[in-house]
């Protein structure tokens, strides 16, 4: 009996060797094996659920052949434990789920879908402890020959709009282990080339080569693993590792500010500030470097002290042409500017022009850069031409003899449209009033919100308008003596917020401890939406100051 359990630890704790936070027995499964489970909570991805103690449960579906970009036949329903399949647990941080054959686990029974992956998020019983991001475990088809990245843990899907290079300095070792499934056939051979240069070869199905960074050049350095099989079956590995250069330490332009800077003496020209100390490194990728990381691009630190540290960089543009960009920190970070007063958003911006009316409320709107980035991006443009005021000197009514409508733009007009508000005011008018209050306009998660979900405060969101349209509306307003008043929420932002993702806390999902405008939790709990700024912190005045003063001015 001692000897039949010592060989199933010893199974299980192979199975772990690659730390990799699932692996499978077989080890390389097709949709027709029978497939055991086994989920390392120790490892990267899993921190919530590191020594917990009590029952694991897997919310889970796969990918098919069909479609591989939403979840499904996805088993139960989210949150809800009592129709999800439960994990035996094996030891601490150790489990396993029995699968067997996966069409009929998952209830495929249409002979038409192959499964290419299976897709898990394992939860605490209560819900609150979680993976993050989804497991996406890959299958394989019978008869074919494919390599598998063990070692690094870098992407190596050209296609992955995510996808980053590896970020190592020159001293350290970068362990590259590959492995090769073949199934139904036998390896020949798996050879390592480093920017096209051969640094070894090896027989069977398995590569593990330490590879010093001391030898390769600053910049980018592309890794490429070729296996062959027998019979000439070829499958190929690429990933990148970047040498970052030294941080050049630079004072930031004088008269400049967070955010981006434009230059009236100079329209080719644009100052990227972004505050963001105890950071090691930030890049800028955009439109103008095909949003690659590139030496060229990495930002420069202007530290007076560790705890106010600005990276900065000057951009050379073209007059007139919109660009899109981001922030990438750390090498792991993507986020927009946080004083972005356009933004892109790839999940949303596709619905905005759907008016019922069949108008198109944002004409000529950027495409989001699908396929190159993931997460929001920011938008910048020199050379725009002012909107011309018509209305330079509007005398506000008396604010104690105020009547206010009270306005939400989706629901007062079917268009959910600036210019369809500017042809009705004659209505509100005749109502009698002499202001109205927009509940809030700027950008806030999805298109259909009261607004109160705000994710940046300095953009109008797209789904009511151009900031234009906006303009236009105002100064309309203001010819027919109607004052205009912003309701704006600076009480708290949602978690697309760049400043709530730039210092996050994965392990506990809130804001980290040291993010400068965030509570860590909210000081008034039952009253609590989004996550809770920090008025006492010198970041959160500022920003403050920053996005009350933009609306006054750029807006009257």
């Amino acid at each position: 009996m001692k000897s039949k359990l010592l060989f199933f630890f010893i199974i299980i704790i192979a199975g772990f060797t690659s730390a990799q936070i699932v692996t499978s027995t077989p080890t390389y499964p097709t949709e027709s094996d029978s497939i055991v489970i086994y989920f390392d909570a120790s490892q990267s991805g899993a921190s919530e659920l590191l020594n917990y103690t009590g029952t694991v449960y897997a919310h889970t579906g796969v990918y098919t052949n069909k479609n591989s970009s939403s979840w499904q036949y996805v088993i139960g329903t989210w949150a809800n434990n009592s129709t999800q399949p439960a994990l035996q647990r094996l030891g601490t941080n150790l489990y396993k789920l029995t699968i067997g054959h996966p069409r009929q686990f998952y209830s495929i029974t249409d002979t038409s879908v192959h499964i290419t992956t299976l897709n898990f998020v394992f939860r605490s019983s209560d819900g609150t402890k979680q993976t993050r991001p989804d497991i996406i475990y890959n299958l394989y088809t019978a008869g074919t020959y494919s390599l598998v990245l063990i070692s690094p843990s870098v992407s190596n899907d050209y296609n992955d709009p995510a996808r980053s290079p590896l970020f190592v300095n020159s001293t350290q070792t970068v362990n590259i282990i590959a492995k090769a499934a073949a199934l139904g056939t036998t390896n020949l051979n798996i050879t390592l080339f480093v920017n096209g240069t051969q640094k070894t070869q090896v027989s069977g199905d398995s590569l593990n080569y330490n590879l010093q960074a001391s030898g390769l050049p600053t910049g980018i350095n592309q890794v490429v693993i070729v296996g062959h099989d027998v019979t000439n079956l070829v499958d190929t590995l690429k990933f990148d590792i970047m040498i970052n250069p030294s941080i050049t330490n630079s004072t930031k332009p004088a008269g400049t500010e967070l955010g981006i800077n434009y230059h009236s003496n100079d329209q080719s020209k644009v100052t990227l500030e972004l505050f963001a100390p105890h950071k090691s490194f930030v890049y800028v990728i955009g439109d103008f470097n095909n949003w690659e990381v590139n030496s060229n691009y990495l930002m420069n630190r202007d530290s007076v002290t560790a705890d106010s540290v600005v990276w900065w960089i000057n951009l050379t543009v073209s007059p007139d042409t919109e660009y899109a960009f981001q922030y990438f920190v750390d090498g792991q970070i993507r986020i927009a500017d946080p004083f972005s007063t356009k933004i892109l958003d790839g999940n949303n911006d596709q619905y905005i022009n759907s008016s019922p009316a069949g108008n198109v409320v944002y004409p000529n709107l950027k495409s989001y850069p699908t396929g190159k980035t993931s997460e929001i991006v920011s938008t910048l443009q020199t050379a725009v031409p002012a909107y011309n005021w018509q209305v330079t000197s509007f005398t506000k009514p008396d604010k104690n003899k105020l009547v206010i409508y009270e306005l939400l733009v989706r629901d007062f007009v079917s268009t959910h449209w600036y210019k369809t508000i500017e042809d009705t005011l004659n209505y509100l008018k005749n109502l009698g009033i002499n202001a109205i209050e927009f509940m809030p306009v700027m950008e806030f998660e999805g298109n259909d919100s009261w607004g109160y979900n705000p994710s940046f405060h300095m953009a109008l969101d797209k789904y009511y308008g151009t900031a234009d349209a906006f303009k236009s509306l105002i100064d309309k307003a203001h010819s027919m003596g109607i004052a205009v008043i912003l309701d704006i929420v600076l009480n708290h932002a949602y978690g697309s917020n760049p400043m709530v993702r730039l210092y996050w806390d994965s392990q506990y999902n809130r804001p980290a401890a040291n993010n400068p405008w965030f509570n860590v939790t909210s000081p008034n709990p039952n009253y609590s939406y989004g996550y809770d700024f920090n008025h006492e912190s010198l970041q959160t005045k500022y920003y403050v100051d920053r996005v009350t003063s933009y609306w006054i001015k750029e807006f009257h």
